[in-house]
């Protein structure tokens, strides 16, 4: 055969999910296996109807449809020899023919999680039990359909019907004599390739398991068909022949080869062959038809057993015949007679009931009641669907046993023993099934009332209580609260009392003589007793002259009824109190047994009864109590204080119970007792959870509870600890807040149970499983219920439990090894055939589950990335022999088929650990521990990933560990992405040519998977099962942002067809009423948005980017975001982003009506309740899902009776708030669409004006809020924000009801971060627009400066909310505009904006961007417009903002040097220079000694690790400041005519304060002037503290006050002699300038004189250059000369940092250049200022001048001045040579002195590389031109020194030497001029291209000076 068409032609072939149900049914019946565990637990998808049709002949057939399995053109001679080999062995294990057992194994293959399979014994072995398997399997669905059917399901009703009609019996029976002839299937085994006889008795003993185990599946299906089909005479005849011909099955045991397994699976089948019989007889039939005048409905006469008198003797010969001598025989006995005599046949009546005291005699009864103890039966062995049927079988055919005997007549004994049965059938020892819920509820409502139960009930009655089976019978009847307050009512009300004596006792109280005989039924008589005496073990007293009768007797006792009216619950309380005061002993059996009973039934009447009913309870107990008290005044004193002192008594007696008998010597120690308090301590436990929690907390400090726990280790039972768990977790789901009480348990659970349980001895090993289970579950309700933060004070339900028991786990090794214990169990798979097998994966599942809350809580809590003990064990423990690691035994239960819970568990968990071990990096990636199984591993992953069946909670699961993984495991990623579902993997390998192409999709893997989903998306979206759709788009999302790691899967997934398609088709749900309030749908949009602006940046920006540092010019190819999102009519972003705003602002507003209408509905609740309720501490935390807001289930918890409507609406909230976040994320993503569109070229291609405008509408009105009035008057008047009423047209129709402030804390966050996304979109969408579109090219303004008022607006309201991070993002958009738009805001919109920028200077964080930028629109509204009552106002708050000025602390010093830069910009204008004297702001520097000086760790420092100190930064601004004033006046000497003018006045008052400045910071302006110089290392920033020195020097010079600061003008003409030799000989200077920073050595590196700035960030790229700043190189270098760059820089945008260009952009060379020729200038022009003499004001006395410089002798002289002339000469050649220029080749052509010079707003990303030239060579001429200007500048302060001082030399002259010597110097500077100066300033003039284009300004009017002066001296 063809091996690729038998591959095609088995379950393994490609399944997406169904659309149809051909794959349904394919899948569902690929095995009997999967579609057992389906009609078990029936998934959504399952098309039970459809597939019953489909494999109704199969169950016909049963084994045949099995072994007759083949494929069509099978040919063996095709396989593989291995295959051949391999198929033929199976042949003969499973004796059929070759086709059928490859069909068998291609099926086993296909039912199985798929893996790799080798050919070996061991998979033979399994591929042999999944043959024999489906062979059980069958005849257990037929067994499943009849118990469905008989539960009312109508499709398995005509299923079963359909059965009958084809001999379903029949068949059954035959298939039944198949399985049970065991001996002659064994002999005709063959085993000649066997030689070890050892392995031919396994596989003997493996056969015969075999068929044993068919046996009792074939016999239980016959039970269950019996249950539904009468069984004819004949029919049973037959079958019991079968039956008796092998014992019932018993004979079995003497098989040889038979494994211990065998003779369990005997034990059942025997078990199983009684109940047929009982079955097939149905006794209950013919009970109910005594019953027929109590029993209002009609017994259908067919449901009768009626043996066809035929049989009936050969039938009971059978019975007859039965040796008596085993249990089951005695119970068939029993039941056939019972039957006999109740349906009367005609067998003689004796013969009966001798064959019923012969069955009682071989323990018929016991085995009876037996087959129900689960402890000891192996009835259920494997198997307890069928429970309620057994059970209802059994006691139908118990209940006509009861009509065999005389209840007064008989031995009680034997009345005891039947009614043994009765209860163990009746009343389980736990609850399986809900049908045996309904047995019990049957029994006690209706079986009850009649007969046997309803004479038994009296009798019993009559017996108390002297026998305790009325306690027993009322046990079984407390079902629920109507037949509890029976139970209560019945037992209150007892009318005699029973007491078991000798007739001698009874002969004594009645006055009998001794002699008369004991015949008491002979009395003619009522007995009467003749004097008072009391019952020793309920101290109950009999007065004389009661009557009494004998109920019952036997030849020792006799069972006596008094008459008298009794209580029987003070019978039994009394009983109790007795045990406890030592007055009766509890070794007394009886005495023992009516405790136990006792406390049995109280635990049911407390469990099912009312809320009040241990109030009941407490009455009576507290009434026994005061008739013990013989004292009357007692009773009286007890009885004042009956009402405040009873309640809780019962819960007292309990914990003294439990104290008193845990104090047994240990081997004593009554368990059954100790069991029973503690069961009800849990019902207490539910009821009065704190009174509980008390009692049971005291029982553990007092080591009762450890002596309890001893024992049942040394004996290996553990029912009482297994009780007391159970009241602990009841505890910790009922006890109130605060649960101290419970959590002091945790300490002895933790180290008493759970972390010894492991070492402990067991006599059955579920009870292991159950202590771990039940131990672990109180874990985790604790955990889940409680805070996992520190305990907050006053808080009531801030509970801090969970995070000790968290903390205890992760420290102590002795918990967390058991843990991991448990999590591993050494691989489940062991205990798949073994009844504990849903213990352990519940155990499974909560272990897992504490572990996922560790996780959780580990990822919350960290504070480090140190690995805990815990972690490293977690990732090192190793399990089992094979050593597997702990986590790829984890890993393996997510491909585990019995349990979707663990399968989902599993998931999350190793989720967990993926972000575990990726925040330790020294840690192995989880592939690492998966090993070479981790193929396989996630192959099964995948399969069950796309597995039909498989529920939507585990894909979601799934695919949120797949997303993880691609985000931060890189390894395991690739495995998921890349390998393909292990079916798949496995047929590949069995066809030729396997390997997927590396251009198309894995087939069938993971990303198939998630293209399939999001193809059925319409069909997931009806369904409701959005969530798989947004877990499918998170695993794209996380594959794009991996970029290159996934450059591949995300090419197959952009080639794909349907990619794209799906993710714009999910898009249009937005545009659905019905899906746009879907959180799945809304969230799905947001990745679908990512994905789009992830794949358009990789597209556009980075490949732009390549191309540009590649100097190429690729085209780049549209993509389909662009075609679909970005189309030339494409309003799909706009109008998301306008509904998303829209739904975000209703929400708000709905969500604040709810909010307060829930406040108002729990104020209501608080005092109903009697405590306040407060909604804030349930707001969710992080170790629960998201998506909720408050946590409901905390809420119900804690507050208990809360009202479910608050809870409906609270839940309501929760979605609400959760969608309006889900919004606020898309806004995100459609900022990031956004902003990558912008940056890209397609936007500016696609757009116009108005798509900016209306956008940034849209993002207006999102950002309105409305505030009211009230809450705002306590601001100034100029920040009052008024809403405007009137209703506008917008975007949205008619204006939106904007939000109101204050808002609800929750929604306020809410709001606040929706905000934030706004305006930080809006942000960059104004950018780009004004970038694109300068606002100075627009005809109309008026819009731009509408959005400047509205914008303004809205920061008032955020301002007063206090929302800083808005703030920034609408301060960045308002200096945007603010510069663009100049004076053209206004001066209205400055004036009402600047109290609110101040406001934020004032009161926001200093340090925060806000305040810088506040600063900087500032800045611009001063150069706007400027008034001396703005300068007012600018003064005093800067003032108030630097009243406590500190430079020299680092927290607030770069705020000071913001405001010192904005008073700086203020003292340029005429206004604020006054404005900032008048307010005397340079006092404020004065007082401030440490400005010059710096203080702490920066003193005297100007560098501190690399970077400027802020003191001297400060410093710095300061003499600007100062300087700028003083330069603020004009000429002084106008002012001297006029002492009254205003001006004048203030000038004086500055000159005051500027002496005062100098004198307090004397010492640093003269270390300044004299030593900076000679500092080494010299710095550039104390060569520029020299120049601003200087230049202050020169101000005062100016005003004529510099004579006034001697030490100034001494240290100034040290400097100036210093500086003259800098310049003498610069290259000296320039390199012994160190730079510092990091700025300053970047400069000082670069090899170019200039190289101009651009922004690093390649998100601030632009197609297009806005050029903000475009002055003239004619003029600009004024500017450039005094500009400092801009202090006010803005970091959220990044192309205005050097809005105002300065020195910082130069060349380092050039920089110094400028500050030391500037200084020199500087001082010049002082000596200047100080030397020419006063202009002659009329006044007769002659003026001296103030300094005059020596001829030759002193320092500095006129001679230094000639050579400051002569350096300065030859610096301009230098200037203007190729030296100055490096290595750039100038263009000798330059452009126009007008040219426009570019700024560092434009990137050179942008421009061409022609361009960047240009720029380049233009940056040189700006730098020509600064240095020209000021070399020149000095040139002329130089001879102006010069000429003048000659000119005083000759005037002051006292002598003729002293006129010779001034000649001399005069001829000497002369023949400077005329042989050396001018030559060579004419010769650069006309040889220089430079001084040629520039010298007109520059060197002309020098030359012109030069040459008066050569004129003026001839």
């Amino acid at each position: 055969m063809n091996r690729k068409k038998a591959s095609s032609s088995s379950s393994l072939q490609r399944r997406e999910i169904p659309n149809n149900n051909e794959e349904l049914i394919s899948f569902y019946t690929r095995s009997f296996a999967i579609l057992n565990d389906a009609l078990i637990n029936p998934p959504n998808n399952f098309p039970l109807r459809i597939i019953l049709d489909s494999i109704k002949q199969d169950l016909i057939n049963g084994w045949k449809s099995i072994e007759e399995r083949k494929l069509t053109d099978f040919d063996i001679n095709k396989l593989e020899k291995q295959e051949q080999t391999f198929i033929k062995d199976l042949s003969d294990r499973i004796k059929l023919k070759d086709a059928s057992s490859y069909k068998i194994y291609i099926d086993y293959l296909s039912s199985e999680t798929p893996s790799e399979f080798e050919f070996n014994e061991h998979n033979l072995e399994k591929v042999v039990n999944f043959y024999f398997s489906e062979r059980v399997l069958i005849i257990e669905c037929i067994t499943i359909l009849i118990k469905m059917d008989r539960e009312g399901n109508h499709a398995c009703q005509e299923i079963i019907k359909f059965l009958i009609e084809n001999k379903i019996e029949e068949n059954l029976i035959n298939l039944y004599d198949e399985s049970s002839d065991i001996e002659n299937f064994i002999n005709q085994l063959k085993f000649e390739n066997l030689n070890d006889k050892s392995i031919e008795g396994k596989r003997k003993g493996q056969m015969i398991e075999q068929k044993l185990i068919e046996q009792a599946t074939v016999l239980d299906c016959l039970f269950m068909l019996y249950s539904k089909l009468k069984c004819e005479s004949r029919r049973f005849f037959d079958l019991l022949n079968k039956f008796d011909s092998k014992d019932f099955g018993n004979n079995f045991r003497n098989l040889t080869n038979m494994p211990t397994s065998g003779f369990q699976i005997i034990t059942r089948i025997v078990s199983i062959s009684v109940l047929i019989v009982i079955q097939i007889l149905n006794i209950n039939s013919l009970v109910l038809t005594l019953n027929s005048d109590l029993i209002e409905e009609l017994i259908d006469e067919n449901e009768i057993m009626k043996i066809h008198p035929r049989f009936a003797a050969s039938i009971n010969d059978i019975f007859m015949k039965l040796s008596g001598n085993e249990p089951h025989h005695g119970s068939l006995m029993i039941v056939w007679s019972t039957y006999a005599l109740l349906s009367k046949l005609e067998i003689d009546t004796t013969d009966l009931l001798e064959l019923a005291r012969n069955g009682r005699k071989a323990n018929g009864l016991v085995y009876l009641a037996k087959m129900f103890d689960r402890d000891n039966s192996l009835l259920f062995y494997k198997n307890y669907l069928n429970e309620y049927f057994y059970r209802e079988v059994v006691k139908g055919a118990i209940s006509g046993v009861f009509f065999l005997y005389n209840f007064n007549t008989d031995p009680y004994p034997l009345i005891q023993e039947v009614f043994s049965v009765t209860e163990a059938v009746v009343h389980p020892n736990q609850l399986s099934d809900r049908k045996i819920e309904y047995m019990l509820k049957r029994f006690s409502e209706f079986d009850i009332e009649l007969k046997p139960y309803s004479d038994l009930f009296v009798f019993f009655k009559s017996v108390f209580p002297a026998k305790i089976e009325l306690i027993r019978l009322l046990n079984l009847m407390c079902f629920n609260v109507e037949s509890t307050k029976k139970v209560i009512e019945s037992l209150n009300n007892q009318k005699t009392y029973c007491m078991e004596m000798s007739h001698s006792d009874l002969k004594a109280i009645c006055g009998i003589d001794e002699k008369n005989s004991n015949d008491w039924d002979q009395k003619a008589s009522l007995l009467e007793t003749v004097f008072t005496f009391s019952d020793e073990t309920t101290n109950q007293l009999i007065p004389e002259g009661v009557r009494c009768m004998v109920v019952s007797q036997t030849q020792e006792r006799v069972l006596v009824c008094f008459d008298i009216q009794t209580s029987g619950w003070k019978i039994l309380f009394s009983q109790l109190l007795l045990v406890l005061q030592n007055k009766i002993s509890i070794d007394n059996a009886q005495v023992r047994q009516s405790v136990h009973s006792f406390l049995e039934l109280l635990h049911k009447v407390l469990y099912f009864g009312e809320d009040n009913c241990h109030i009941e309870m407490d009455r009576i107990l507290r009434e026994v109590l005061d008739e013990q008290n013989q004292s009357s005044m007692n009773r009286q004193q007890t009885t004042r204080r009956e009402e405040s002192s009873y309640r809780g008594i019962t819960l007292q007696l309990l914990s003294n119970c439990l104290k008193y008998f845990s104090s047994f010597p240990i081997p004593s120690i009554p368990i059954d007792i100790i069991n029973s308090c503690c069961k009800c301590l849990n019902a207490f436990a539910t009821i009065v959870p704190v009174e509980t929690a008390h009692h049971i907390n005291l029982l553990i400090q007092k080591y009762h509870l450890a002596n309890v726990l001893r024992q049942e280790c040394l004996n290996g039972r553990y029912f009482a600890t297994l009780s007391l768990l159970d009241v602990i977790y009841t505890l910790s789901n009922n006890h109130p807040a605060p649960m101290n009480n419970v959590y002091d348990m945790l300490p002895f659970v933790c180290s008493n149970i759970f972390s010894v349980h492991d070492s402990w001895r067991y006599q059955k090993l579920e009870e292991r499983w159950l202590i771990a289970k039940k131990t672990l579950q109180i874990f985790n309700r604790i955990i889940d219920d409680s805070s996992w933060v520190d305990e907050r004070k006053g808080s009531r339900v801030n509970t801090y439990g969970g995070r000790q028991l968290l903390n205890a786990f992760f420290n102590d090794s002795s918990l967390y090894q058991v843990l991991f214990l448990l999590v591993g169990l050494d691989g489940i798979m062991k205990y798949e055939k073994n009844d504990d097998i849903s213990v352990v994966r519940d155990l499974l599942i909560e272990s897992l589950s504490l572990l996922e809350q560790l996780l959780k809580f580990r990822q919350n809590t960290k504070t480090n990335d140190n690995i805990t003990p815990f972690e490293e064990v977690l990732f090192s423990k190793l399990l089992g022999r094979e050593q597997v690691p702990l986590i790829t035994s984890i890993f393996e239960f997510i491909a585990y088929r019995h349990s979707q819970k663990l399968r989902i568990i599993s998931c999350r968990v190793i989720n967990l650990i993926a972000q575990l071990s990726e925040s330790h990096k020294r840690l192995p990636s989880l592939v690492g521990y998966l090993g070479n199984q981790s193929t396989t591993l996630v192959g099964k992953c995948l399969y069950q990933l796309r597995s039909i069946g498989e529920s939507d909670e585990f894909r979601v699961s799934m695919l949120e560990l797949i997303a993880t993984t691609v985000e931060i495991q890189r390894g395991l990623a690739e495995l998921f992405l890349n390998c393909i579902p292990s079916d798949i993997m496995i047929a590949q390998k069995k066809t030729e040519g396997s390997v997927t192409p590396s251009d198309q999709l894995p087939k069938d893997g993971c990303l198939s998977t998630i293209i399939s989903i999001l193809k059925d998306a319409d069909n997931l979206v009806s369904k409701r099962k959005t969530d798989v759709i947004k877990s499918a788009l998170n695993v794209i999302y996380s594959i794009f942002q991996s970029g290159d790691h996934r450059s591949q899967t995300i090419k197959l997934l952009k080639n794909h067809t349907d990619f794209w398609d799906s993710l714009f088709h999910i898009i249009q749900y937005q545009t659905k009423k019905k899906t746009r309030a879907n959180i799945d749908i809304v969230r799905s949009i947001y990745y679908i948005l990512s994905i789009s602006a992830v794949d358009m940046y990789n597209l556009r920006v980075l490949k732009s980017e390549e191309n540009s540092s590649n100097g190429t010019e690729n085209k780049i190819s549209e993509s389909a975001v662009e075609k679909e999102m970005f189309s030339k009519n494409s309003n799909i972003l706009q109008d998301l982003l306008k509904s998303s705003i829209e739904n975000i602002i209703l929400s708000t507003n709905r969500n604040v009506s709810v909010i307060r209408a829930i406040e108002i509905s729990l104020q209501t609740e608080a005092h109903r309740l009697g405590h306040e309720i407060h909604l804030n501490d349930y707001v969710l935390e992080t170790n629960v899902d998201t998506d909720v807001l408050y946590d409901v289930k905390k809420i119900k918890r804690w507050e208990h009776g809360i009202n479910e409507e608050i809870l409906r609406e609270i839940n309501e909230l929760n979605a609400s708030v959760a969608l309006e976040d889900a919004y606020i994320t898309l806004i995100r993503a459609l900022h990031s669409l956004f902003a990558v569109s912008i940056e890209s070229t397609i936007l500016i291609s696609l757009s116009d004006r108005f798509y900016f405008q209306r956008l940034i509408e849209i993002l207006l009105i999102g950002l309105k809020i409305s505030q009211p009035l009230e809450s705002m008057e306590t601001m100034e008047t100029a920040f009052k924000y008024m809403l405007n009423e009137t209703k506008e047209t917008t975007e949205f129709g008619e204006n939106l009801d904007p939000v109101t402030y204050p808002l609800p804390i929750i929604l306020d966050n809410l709001i606040t971060k929706f905000h934030f996304e706004v305006s930080s979109m809006l942000a960059n969408v104004i950018r780009k627009m004004i970038t694109v579109y300068p606002l100075s090219e627009m005809e109309n303004r008026e819009y731009s400066t509408e959005n400047l008022v509205k914008l303004s607006e809205i920061l008032n309201v955020q301002v007063l909310r206090k929302k800083l991070d808005v703030c920034r993002e609408l301060l960045g958009s308002l200096l945007i505009y603010y510069l663009e738009l100049g004076t053209d805001v206004g001066y209205r919109n400055c004036s009402l904006l600047i109290p609110t920028l101040f406001h934020i200077v004032k009161n926001f964080d200093r340090n925060d961007i806000s305040s810088e930028i506040a600063l900087s629109i500032l800045s611009v509204c001063v150069q706007i417009t400027f008034t001396e009552e703005q300068a007012n106002y600018f003064c005093n708050q800067l003032s108030e903002a630097i009243s406590q000025f500190d430079g020299l602390n680092e927290s607030n010093a770069k705020f000071t040097i913001n405001c010192l830069n904005l008073i700086l910009s203020l003292s340029f204008t005429k206004p604020g220079s006054t404005a900032i004297i008048l307010n005397n702001v340079v006092t404020k520097l004065t007082n401030c000694t440490i400005l010059s000086t710096g203080a702490d760790k920066h003193f005297g420092l100007v560098y501190f690790e690399g970077e400027r100190t802020y003191w001297h930064q400060a410093w710095r601004l300061s003499l600007k400041l100062v300087t700028s004033l003083l330069n603020s006046f004009d000429n002084p000497n106008q002012f001297r005519r006029n002492y009254a003018d205003t001006t004048f006045g203030q000038m004086y008052t500055y000159l005051q304060q500027c002496y005062d400045f100098c004198n307090s910071h004397k010492n640093r302006l003269i270390l300044g002037l004299t030593e900076l110089w000679d500092k080494r290392p010299l710095t550039l920033a104390l060569i520029e503290e020299v120049e601003l020195t200087s230049m202050l020097v020169n101000a005062l010079s100016r005003l004529k006050v510099l004579q006034e600061l001697s030490y100034l003008v001494d240290a100034s003409l040290i400097a100036m002699v210093k500086c003259i030799e800098a310049v003498k000989h610069f290259h000296l200077i320039l390199s012994k300038v160190t730079p510092i920073t990091s700025h300053e050595r970047k400069l000082h590196d670069l090899e170019k004189h200039y190289k101009e700035e651009s922004t690093a960030m390649a998100q601030a790229a632009f197609s297009k250059t806005k050029r903000i700043v475009k002055p003239s190189l004619s003029s600009e270098y004024h500017s450039f000369f005094h500009a400092e760059q801009s202090p006010f820089v803005s970091h959220t945008y990044q192309e205005f940092k050097n809005l105002y260009q300065g020195r910082e952009t130069l060349n380092w060379n050039t920089q110094i250049d400028l500050t030391v020729f500037g200084t020199l200038q500087s001082l010049l022009s002082s000596i200047r200022n100080l030397t020419i003499l006063p202009i002659d004001d009329g006044m007769e006395s002659s003026v001296e001048p103030q300094l005059v410089l020596s001829i030759v002798n002193q320092t500095p002289n006129i001679r230094d001045v000639f050579r400051c002339i002569e350096a300065c000469v030859d610096t301009l050649k230098i200037v203007s040579s190729s030296k100055y220029t490096g290595d750039i080749n100038v263009v000798k052509t330059p452009t126009s002195s007008g040219t426009s010079t570019p700024t560092t707003v434009s990137p050179t990303s942008s421009t061409t590389s022609s361009e960047r030239l240009n720029r380049e060579q233009e940056s040189l001429l700006k730098t020509r031109i600064l240095v020209s200007k000021v070399v020149v500048g000095t040139l002329n302060e130089a001879l102006h020194v010069s000429f003048t001082h000659l000119m005083l030399y000759e005037y002051l002259a006292e002598n003729e030497v002293q006129i010779q010597l001034a000649r001399e110097l005069m001829s000497d500077l002369q023949t400077l001029y005329i042989n050396k100066f001018l030559p060579t300033l004419k010769k650069l003039l006309s040889a220089s291209w430079f001084f040629t284009k520039f010298g007109e300004t520059l060197l002309k009017p020098t030359i012109k000076f030069m040459e008066e002066l050569a004129q003026l001296n001839k």
